[in-house]
């Protein structure tokens, strides 16, 4: 292989990697990452109703996600063992899983978190 051509194959692997890291798409919500105490709104949400309250996926920067199930204050990981800690304050729902936190907005309806 020749020398131009590793370097474009390096350029294209970083940009990808770049892409990768860039803010996910969907409303924004705060959150503080890896133990972090400081809240930026760069994590998306995306809800779904369910029979018993909601789906929320929320997405990481840096391209992960977390998964939870909601009925009225009540949170429970729905994708790993992880224990989850919820707070309810009144305009959102903050999660707490791994090292990570989430401010969950609630959308008010007899002052529940459900979906739109």
């Amino acid at each position: 292989m020749s020398m131009r051509t590793s370097s474009a194959a390096l350029l294209l692997l970083a940009s990808g990697c770049a892409r990768s890291a860039e803010k996910p798409e969907g409303d924004l919500i705060a959150c503080a990452l890896g133990g972090s105490d400081a809240f930026v709104r760069s994590c998306a949400i995306q809800r779904t109703a369910t029979d018993g309250g909601e789906s929320v996926v929320i997405r990481r920067p840096d391209g992960g996600f977390r998964r939870f199930a909601i009925n009225r204050d009540e949170v429970a990981a729905a994708d790993g063992a992880e224990p989850v800690k919820a707070t309810a304050a009144e305009r959102f729902l903050e999660v707490a899983v791994g090292g990570d936190r989430y401010r969950i907005p609630r959308i008010q309806s007899g002052g529940v978190a459900h979906a739109r």
